[in-house]
């Protein structure tokens, strides 16, 4: 299978060399645009956030591993993950896996913990969808919130979704880290979020270069949406045109799902801890899902002309969402006390 595998990727590597070869004016014209677009959009919008995150990740204890905070409550992980929570929703993918994958390092949480967290904490970060999205793409940085707000809700479901409900966490198991180095830590911040962009600079420019061939070459307006967010959200969102319902429909599917481009960046960042990606994959897709449904029933309240979807319908659909997942995660925790109480009366 695993040949079979590696001879598939061959064929399709030789291809697609040929098929760049037939096309050397696009791929030309393709790269130089994409790196205009890392320069103007892509490192302005990362890279300072990829520098605090990296901050945020030195000068953090790695003391904080009790059970008493919400974060444990929703999402049954230690609260010392809501570092990558908080820096997935500032900075974005894929500095919230690159904390993931350095606490496990640390020593901070188990290979587990940090499998369940990229499950849900890697979202596109408020800079990235704010100016990136909505003001580069829709010129307006209320949809770039309201975009945003969307794919955090979304996220939370997942967490919730993921929630292990037989964890239980205490300060006893907490790894005390080493003492800080100050006059390292930002030297060592900047460096490594300039390699973080440049890596991110340069899965983009690939898929955008290989997105503006197929496309080139199979010239429909559906393939190519289609195609360009499976792959690379931002070139997938640039094909929507103005803010509309449908296209909001769109852009929180393809921000929900990142694109391949992004998930080979999670990929490389996780293989340093040797982490799996069985939670991370089902909870895009699980995201791509949730998200525009979420988006289709909360848009009459952001949009300022009708929409067809009725409003009280709409909430009604919201809070039948929302009480889904609660019984879902309700559900989980009863299994697993039934499961307990069996297994305590075995033992006796």
């Amino acid at each position: 299978m695993k040949r079979l595998s590696v001879s598939f990727l061959l064929f399709l590597s030789i291809a697609l060399f040929l098929l760049f070869l037939c096309s050397p004016d696009t791929v030309q014209r393709t790269a130089h645009e994409s790196i205009l677009f890392c320069a103007s959009v892509l490192i302005p919008s990362l890279f300072p956030g990829f520098v605090l995150s990296d901050l945020i990740i030195g000068l953090s204890s790695g003391k904080h591993r009790n059970s008493a905070g919400f974060f444990y409550k929703l999402f049954r992980l230690p609260s010392a993950c809501i570092r990558c929570w908080l820096i997935g929703l500032l900075a974005g993918f894929p500095a919230a896996a690159a904390c993931a994958s350095q606490m496990v390092l640390s020593g901070e949480i188990s290979k587990n913990e940090g499998e369940r967290c990229l499950a849900f904490t890697n979202n596109p970060g408020i800079v990235f969808v704010v100016c990136a999205v909505g003001g580069g793409l829709f010129g307006s940085f209320s949809v770039g919130i309201f975009l945003w707000i969307i794919q955090t809700i979304s996220a939370v479901f997942i967490g919730i979704l993921f929630a292990d409900p037989g964890k239980r966490y205490s300060t006893e198991n907490a790894v005390p880290r080493a003492p800080i180095a100050l006059n390292r830590i930002f030297p060592k911040a900047v460096v490594s979020s300039v390699s973080a962009v440049l890596n991110i600079c340069g899965f983009v420019v690939f898929f955008r270069v290989l997105i503006s061939v197929l496309t080139s070459a199979v010239p429909l307006d559906s393939f190519q949406t289609v195609l360009s967010g499976l792959l690379e959200v931002t070139c997938g969102i640039s094909f929507l045109k103005d803010f509309s319902f449908q296209s909001a429909i769109f852009a929180s599917l393809m921000l929900g799902w990142s694109g391949f481009s992004v998930h080979f960046q999670i990929l490389n960042v996780i293989s340093v801890a040797d982490l799996s990606p069985k939670y991370y994959f089902p909870g895009k897709v699980l995201q791509a899902c949730v998200s525009p449904v979420i988006t289709a029933l909360v848009y009459p309240l952001f949009s300022n002309t009708e929409s067809k979807i009725n409003l009280g319908f709409s909430l009604t659909l919201f809070l039948f969402l929302l009480f889904t997942v609660i019984a879902i995660r309700v559900r989980k925790e009863y299994l697993y006390g039934k499961q307990k109480l069996r297994a305590g009366k075995t033992t006796s």
